[in-house]
């Protein structure tokens, strides 16, 4: 260990007595103490505190604040936004290198038992679901042909139950179970659990067997059997596979418009987990979740069943429409 007094001490130097004080730990754990022990430092750096005398509480919050926005005063390459898991990760390992510091004598106060305030994330934008994609998915038309019926029934599918192609080639009639308040729940091979359905998902089945029915009317026998796919080919009993499944789900073409939208399943997908999570934000901050203080769950975040999460995304849905 080097030798420092309390006004010689670096940055640069606490950080290479610190990494050798580590050197137990695996060569990735090192390469990544070390990267953002560097950065730290680097940003310090830019601050005019290079000596760790002139370190200050107020320098270490700025940088945990800013560990999940643009680091422009970091000039390596790790200067974009880190995510949450990151920037937690980034918040321990400084804290260990401040602690090491301050029991060396190089530091005079302590990052953990110093009190402070802290940050709160900042609030997320009003949730708007996609024009195109609230049309499709509140709305269903009997007057459809069958592969428009199709269409809007696999993009439906994939956005109320969250399906990827493989789970949407394989729904069989069976697995839908209706109830009498119009909603229902559908069983999906692989899962844990089903998936509920609001009336807008089902009317929108319906409305595709009823145009199946209509385009071949002496299928109704086939159709109604317990094992018939769900989702099948034009004029046909057999089911689609997952390659068909994605591209019924990719882009959407309503009566009157010039221009496809594109969709897509990751979107569509996505689109479902970013409306119905909207509610359920956390109030987060940084520094208390890395000394272990989390945060208090919000009301909206604390969501009590599928229904009202679905109710949620509903009124999101219809907000776009407006």
């Amino acid at each position: 260990m080097t030798t420092l007094q309390l006004n010689q001490a670096t940055g640069v130097d606490a950080a290479i007595d610190w990494l050798r004080e580590r050197s137990e730990v695996s060569d990735s754990t090192q390469a990544s103490y070390r990267g953002e022990a560097n950065r730290f430092c680097e940003y310090l750096a830019t601050r005019g505190a290079l000596l760790v005398a002139d370190f200050t509480e107020q320098l270490w919050d700025e940088y945990l604040r800013g560990l999940m926005s643009a680091r422009q005063a970091i000039g390596s390459r790790r200067k974009d936004v880190l995510r949450q898991s990151s920037a937690l990760q980034a918040a321990r390992i400084t804290r260990s290198f401040l602690l090491y510091c301050h029991q060396r004598g190089w530091l005079r106060w302590s990052p953990s038992t110093a009190p402070r305030s802290c940050p709160s994330r900042e609030k997320r934008p009003v949730t708007q679901a996609p024009t195109a994609l609230s049309r499709i998915v509140l709305e269903s038309d009997a007057t459809e042909d069958e592969a428009t019926a199709r269409r809007r029934c696999a993009i439906s599918l994939t956005f109320w139950a969250g399906l990827k192609p493989r789970e949407l080639a394989s729904l069989r009639t069976e697995g839908l179970v209706t109830r009498e308040d119009g909603t229902g729940v559908l069983q999906i091979d692989g899962r844990q659990a089903p998936a509920e359905c609001p009336p807008e998902l089902i009317s929108v089945i319906l409305a595709y067997r009823h145009a199946r029915l209509f385009a071949q009317p002496r299928a109704q026998r086939e159709l109604l059997q317990p094992n018939t796919p769900l989702l099948t080919r034009l004029r046909s009993s057999d089911g689609i596979g997952a390659h068909s499944a994605w591209r019924l789900v990719r882009a959407w073409q309503q009566n009157g418009e010039d221009e496809a939208s594109t969709l897509g399943t990751k979107v569509v997908r996505e689109s479902y987990v970013v409306l119905a999570s909207a509610d359920s934000a956390y109030a987060l901050n940084q520094v208390a979740l890395q000394t272990g203080r989390a945060s208090t769950l919000t009301d909206a975040g604390n969501l009590p069943s599928g229904r009202i999460r679905i109710d949620r995304v509903r009124q999101h849905l219809i907000a776009a429409r407006q």
